[in-house]
């Protein structure tokens, strides 16, 4: 797995924290300036107790803000290279497959084989594509991930749609045998 891919779960923990930071910094005020408030009547000086507050703690906010926008971004960035990273993968792949080995690829990509194999574990789960590395030869070979099909309409409409899948090859005899004898059983 790449540096970036591993990092970005990280930078998300980070940031939740960084949130957690503000929001205990803005409590923090907010009962400072309830206390001076409180005090009956106001007065002059209760106001600029409170201007003293907040501007004794901006630049906590300030930096604060500051940190979560720098994780937020410096995450995006990450998740962007990643991304790239996985699409150079699949185009490699897709272009030679069959051909190249994981051992090829890592190298043509300055990765380690088993950076390779985790990357190609989580393109394979979360993008639509099915990248097979052969357990012998090590060769990766990768197939577009199919939809699923439905089979809708009135009983002949199911029946022809079903013929069709079975003859093009896209589901098992016993698969059409079984939904042929359903299909065939509705009203």
């Amino acid at each position: 797995m790449s540096y970036a891919q591993r990092l970005i779960p990280y930078l998300e923990n980070i940031e939740t924290i960084l949130k957690i930071v503000l929001l205990i910094v803005i409590a923090y005020i907010a009962l400072q300036v309830v206390g001076v408030i409180s005090q009956q009547p106001p007065t002059h000086e209760s106001v600029s107790a409170v201007m003293k507050i907040l501007s004794d703690s901006t630049p906590y906010v300030i930096l604060t803000v500051t940190a979560i926008l720098a994780v937020s971004l410096l995450g995006e960035f990450l998740e962007r290279l990643a991304r790239k990273l996985n699409e150079k993968i699949i185009g490699l792949v897709t272009v030679y497959d069959g051909k190249l080995t994981l051992s090829e690829i890592a190298s043509k990509l300055n990765l380690k084989e088993s950076e390779l194999e985790g990357i190609i574990s989580i393109i394979s789960t979360r993008e639509k594509y099915n990248i097979k590395i052969d357990k012998d030869t090590k060769i990766v070979s990768v197939a577009p991930i199919e939809p699923s099909f439905g089979i809708y309409g009135t009983k002949s409409d199911k029946l022809k749609k079903l013929e069709a899948l079975y003859k093009e090859g896209k589901i098992p005899e016993k698969t059409y045998e079984v939904l042929k004898q359903k299909y065939s059983e509705e009203e």
